[in-house]
């Protein structure tokens, strides 16, 4: 019994360390973000219209892998996750020229009080469906412009 105790002891200390090592990420391993990654982030939040209230650690810290929000993969530094959530980005969001490539999430239809969106420019985004448009009722400007609407 007292081997077993032990057992899962050493199994709790490792998945603790597993932990810590995943929410501290590339401030314990030295990674810094790539330059032309956070060129791009930088550009994505002077997007924002209030932009001085959203994202402050952006402002304060030069290595964008240790922003609120950003994490970057431990290896190679390429910025792999952006969690924008709770960062009060409910009336204004201007992605325009972003090179983001995909389909048009139909999530953003979720953003109900949502005023102004702009995709425009970003010629890599497709629209599979435009039934989301239908669930922003506070929209006021929606610019699709460039965005392949074809399917």
């Amino acid at each position: 019994m007292e081997g077993a105790t032990l057992l899962y002891f050493l199994l709790l200390v490792a998945v603790l360390h597993g932990f810590s090592s995943v929410q501290t990420g590339a401030m314990n391993s030295g990674i810094h973000c790539i330059e032309s990654e956070k060129n791009a982030l930088i550009k994505f939040r002077q997007g924002f219209r209030n932009s001085s209230q959203i994202m402050l650690s952006w402002m304060l810290e030069d290595n964008c892998c240790n922003w609120k929000g950003v994490e970057c993969d431990n290896t190679t530094g390429h910025v792999i996750t952006l969690d924008l959530h709770k960062q009060f980005l409910q009336e204004y969001l201007n992605l325009s020229k972003t090179n983001f490539r995909g389909t048009i999430p139909e999530h953003l239809g979720n953003l109900s009080r949502l005023q102004f969106l702009d995709l425009s420019g970003d010629f890599l985004l497709r629209v599979n469906n435009l039934q989301w448009i239908q669930h922003l009722f506070s929209m006021k400007i929606l610019n699709l412009s460039g965005v392949d609407m074809t399917r």
